[in-house]
């Protein structure tokens, strides 16, 4: 069965590419920003025109929402868009910064994986994608990053 169900999404992908335009494809690797104040094309325009694989800088459940409805009813592809914040500082909370965590010993990993945890559990019932990246400082000269998301 789950072969099968494999395959029929393979099917059903292949013919999707197949039916998307360059330019839609190239539209699903980009991200839009949902903010009213940038500059430029209307995110409800751009969707409409070639579509978007993911809008960030948008905290508004009714704009997801109209967002969403456009980017299924009236793109080129239907393709559903994700949604992004970055949360860096948290979401509901403030919690101290990724490069802050890393710098000082004093934060050790249990903390960083708290911090984390606590900004997914606001994160996730809104069904948006946390953008949280965290650098942290190993034991030998070099950096490490480390990206984590709860969804």
């Amino acid at each position: 069965m789950q072969n099968a169900n494999a395959q029929l999404t393979h099917e059903r992908v292949d013919k999707l590419l197949g039916k998307m335009a360059l330019e839609e494809k190239i539209g699903q690797l980009a991200q839009i920003s949902g903010a009213e104040f940038m500059p430029g094309p209307k995110a409800e325009d751009i969707i409409r025109q070639r579509g978007t694989g993911s809008v960030l800088w948008l905290n508004d459940a009714k704009r997801f929402n109209a967002l969403q409805k456009i980017a299924i009813e009236e793109s080129p592809s239907g393709i559903p868009i994700l949604f992004a914040l970055d949360v860096i500082h948290g979401y509901k909370t403030v919690f101290p910064v990724p490069l802050a965590m890393a710098a000082d010993n004093v934060y050790l990993p249990p903390f960083r994986a708290a911090v984390q945890a606590g900004v997914g559990t606001f994160m996730n019932p809104l069904c948006v994608i946390q953008l949280y990246v965290t650098l942290r400082r190993s034991r030998s000269a070099f950096w490490c990053v480390e990206e984590t998301c709860t969804r």
